[in-house]
Protein backbone atom coordinates (compact mmCIF):
# COMPACT_ATOMS: atom_id res chain seq x y z
CA UNK A 1 0.00 0.00 0.00
CA UNK A 2 1.89 3.25 -0.99
CA UNK A 3 1.65 6.20 1.51
CA UNK A 4 -0.74 9.25 1.49
CA UNK A 5 0.39 13.11 2.35
CA UNK A 6 -2.29 15.03 3.78
CA UNK A 7 -1.59 18.56 4.94
CA UNK A 8 -4.33 20.05 7.58
CA UNK A 9 -4.91 22.94 9.64
CA UNK A 10 -5.22 21.28 13.35
CA UNK A 11 -5.90 22.91 16.57
CA UNK A 12 -3.51 21.22 19.80
CA UNK A 13 -6.67 19.45 20.90
CA UNK A 14 -7.07 18.25 17.24
CA UNK A 15 -3.65 17.20 16.78
CA UNK A 16 -3.38 15.19 19.99
CA UNK A 17 -6.51 13.45 19.28
CA UNK A 18 -4.81 12.68 15.79
CA UNK A 19 -1.58 11.57 17.45
CA UNK A 20 -3.43 9.11 20.42
CA UNK A 21 -5.22 7.63 17.76
CA UNK A 22 -2.89 6.37 15.97
CA UNK A 23 -0.46 5.51 18.71
CA UNK A 24 -3.74 3.36 19.76
CA UNK A 25 -3.19 1.83 16.48
CA UNK A 26 0.81 1.59 16.29
CA UNK A 27 0.40 3.40 13.02
CA UNK A 28 3.26 5.70 11.59
CA UNK A 29 3.29 9.32 11.65
CA UNK A 30 5.30 11.86 10.20
CA UNK A 31 4.26 15.49 11.20
CA UNK A 32 6.40 18.22 9.14
CA UNK A 33 6.63 21.81 9.76
CA UNK A 34 5.64 24.15 7.21
CA UNK A 35 8.47 24.63 5.44
CA UNK A 36 9.23 21.33 5.38
CA UNK A 37 6.06 21.23 3.19
CA UNK A 38 7.19 23.55 0.98
CA UNK A 39 10.30 21.74 0.57
CA UNK A 40 8.33 18.62 -0.54
CA UNK A 41 6.81 20.56 -2.79
CA UNK A 42 9.56 21.70 -4.43
CA UNK A 43 10.42 18.59 -5.43
CA UNK A 44 13.29 18.05 -2.89
CA UNK A 45 11.73 15.59 -0.64
CA UNK A 46 15.27 14.71 0.23
CA UNK A 47 15.56 17.40 3.23
CA UNK A 48 12.41 16.80 5.28
CA UNK A 49 12.42 17.94 8.34
CA UNK A 50 10.03 16.46 11.40
CA UNK A 51 9.05 17.94 13.91
CA UNK A 52 8.98 15.74 17.33
CA UNK A 53 7.42 16.42 20.67
CA UNK A 54 9.91 16.70 23.24
CA UNK A 55 10.72 13.54 25.17
CA UNK A 56 12.00 13.55 28.75
CA UNK A 57 15.76 12.33 28.79
CA UNK A 58 16.85 9.60 30.22
CA UNK A 59 20.48 8.71 31.34
CA UNK A 60 20.75 5.66 29.36
CA UNK A 61 23.49 6.18 26.68
CA UNK A 62 21.80 4.23 24.03
CA UNK A 63 19.76 5.03 21.78
CA UNK A 64 16.93 3.67 19.57
CA UNK A 65 16.95 4.77 15.93
CA UNK A 66 13.25 5.71 16.36
CA UNK A 67 13.77 8.59 18.99
CA UNK A 68 13.26 11.01 16.17
CA UNK A 69 9.83 9.64 15.92
CA UNK A 70 6.68 11.67 17.84
CA UNK A 71 6.24 10.38 21.23
CA UNK A 72 2.43 9.17 21.68
CA UNK A 73 1.59 10.22 25.36
CA UNK A 74 -1.95 9.08 26.45
CA UNK A 75 -3.50 11.72 28.53
CA UNK A 76 -4.54 10.97 32.30
CA UNK A 77 -7.84 11.09 32.93
CA UNK A 78 -8.33 14.51 35.32
CA UNK A 79 -11.54 12.48 36.93
CA UNK A 80 -9.91 9.22 37.93
CA UNK A 81 -6.32 9.39 37.42
CA UNK A 82 -5.99 7.02 35.44
CA UNK A 83 -4.24 6.95 31.92
CA UNK A 84 -6.22 5.44 30.25
CA UNK A 85 -9.64 6.86 31.93
CA UNK A 86 -10.67 3.77 34.01
CA UNK A 87 -13.74 4.30 31.52
CA UNK A 88 -12.06 3.60 28.06
CA UNK A 89 -12.72 0.64 25.52
CA UNK A 90 -9.22 -0.40 26.47
CA UNK A 91 -10.20 -1.03 30.28
CA UNK A 92 -13.49 -2.78 28.98
CA UNK A 93 -14.72 -5.89 31.47
CA UNK A 94 -16.87 -8.87 30.81
CA UNK A 95 -19.80 -7.36 32.85
CA UNK A 96 -19.49 -4.16 30.83
CA UNK A 97 -22.60 -3.09 29.08
CA UNK A 98 -22.55 -2.31 25.42
CA UNK A 99 -26.21 -0.36 25.37
CA UNK A 100 -28.25 1.68 27.66
CA UNK A 101 -31.00 -0.25 29.90
CA UNK A 102 -34.60 1.18 30.15
CA UNK A 103 -34.77 3.81 32.28
CA UNK A 104 -36.62 2.35 35.34
CA UNK A 105 -36.68 3.40 38.86
CA UNK A 106 -34.98 0.20 40.38
CA UNK A 107 -31.62 1.14 38.35
CA UNK A 108 -30.49 2.34 41.67
CA UNK A 109 -29.39 -0.89 42.44
CA UNK A 110 -27.91 -2.25 39.46
CA UNK A 111 -26.01 0.90 39.31
CA UNK A 112 -24.37 0.51 42.88
CA UNK A 113 -22.85 -3.06 41.92
CA UNK A 114 -21.35 -1.59 39.04
CA UNK A 115 -20.34 1.33 41.41
CA UNK A 116 -18.26 -1.19 43.70
CA UNK A 117 -16.72 -3.20 40.52
CA UNK A 118 -15.38 0.64 39.51
CA UNK A 119 -14.29 1.10 42.74
CA UNK A 120 -12.54 -2.56 43.45
CA UNK A 121 -10.59 -1.72 39.29
CA UNK A 122 -10.05 2.20 40.72
CA UNK A 123 -8.36 0.09 44.05
CA UNK A 124 -6.12 -2.29 42.30
CA UNK A 125 -4.76 0.78 39.60
CA UNK A 126 -4.23 2.56 42.92
CA UNK A 127 -6.36 5.26 42.17
CA UNK A 128 -7.47 5.96 45.60
CA UNK A 129 -3.77 6.24 46.92
CA UNK A 130 -2.99 8.69 44.83
CA UNK A 131 -1.85 12.16 46.21
CA UNK A 132 -4.34 14.41 43.82
CA UNK A 133 -7.23 12.21 45.07
CA UNK A 134 -6.15 12.77 47.89
CA UNK A 135 -5.99 16.11 48.08
CA UNK A 136 -9.63 16.65 46.75
CA UNK A 137 -11.15 13.70 49.51
CA UNK A 138 -9.24 15.74 52.23
CA UNK A 139 -10.85 19.09 50.48
CA UNK A 140 -14.28 17.36 50.44
CA UNK A 141 -14.01 16.27 54.15
CA UNK A 142 -13.63 20.04 55.12
CA UNK A 143 -16.55 21.37 53.70
CA UNK A 144 -18.67 18.14 54.79
CA UNK A 145 -20.19 19.21 58.13
CA UNK A 146 -21.83 16.08 59.10
CA UNK A 147 -18.46 14.55 59.12
CA UNK A 148 -16.76 17.03 61.54
CA UNK A 149 -18.50 15.79 64.85
CA UNK A 150 -18.08 11.70 64.31
CA UNK A 151 -16.26 9.32 61.92
CA UNK A 152 -18.64 7.87 59.03
CA UNK A 153 -17.92 5.01 57.54
CA UNK A 154 -14.80 4.63 54.91
CA UNK A 155 -16.55 6.41 51.69
CA UNK A 156 -14.59 7.63 48.41
CA UNK A 157 -15.53 10.09 45.98
CA UNK A 158 -16.32 8.29 42.87
CA UNK A 159 -15.14 9.98 39.68
CA UNK A 160 -17.44 11.68 37.58
CA UNK A 161 -16.44 9.52 34.36
CA UNK A 162 -17.81 6.40 36.29
CA UNK A 163 -20.59 8.30 37.63
CA UNK A 164 -21.40 9.86 33.95
CA UNK A 165 -21.03 5.90 32.32
CA UNK A 166 -23.20 3.96 34.67
CA UNK A 167 -25.92 6.36 34.72
CA UNK A 168 -25.88 6.42 31.01
CA UNK A 169 -26.33 2.21 31.31
CA UNK A 170 -28.83 2.65 33.85
CA UNK A 171 -30.80 5.79 33.69
CA UNK A 172 -33.51 6.86 36.28
CA UNK A 173 -37.28 7.49 34.11
CA UNK A 174 -37.87 11.08 33.80
CA UNK A 175 -39.05 12.92 36.79
CA UNK A 176 -36.69 10.75 39.22
CA UNK A 177 -33.94 12.79 40.21
CA UNK A 178 -30.18 10.60 40.67
CA UNK A 179 -29.92 10.17 44.62
CA UNK A 180 -26.53 12.17 43.88
CA UNK A 181 -23.31 12.10 46.27
CA UNK A 182 -22.54 12.57 49.63
CA UNK A 183 -20.12 14.93 48.23
CA UNK A 184 -21.84 16.46 45.03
Amino acid sequence: MSDKKVTMELSDLQLETIKQLFGHNDWEIKILDDSAVAIENGGNAQNLQMTTEQSTQTDNNEEDEDDDQPRFVIQQDRYCFCKPCITDDQNRQMWWHGQSEVAHQRNSSLRKEHYKRFWTMLLHRGAWNDDRYMLMKADAMTRDHRSQRFDWHKRDIMPKCVVTLVRCWFPNPGGFPYMGHMWE
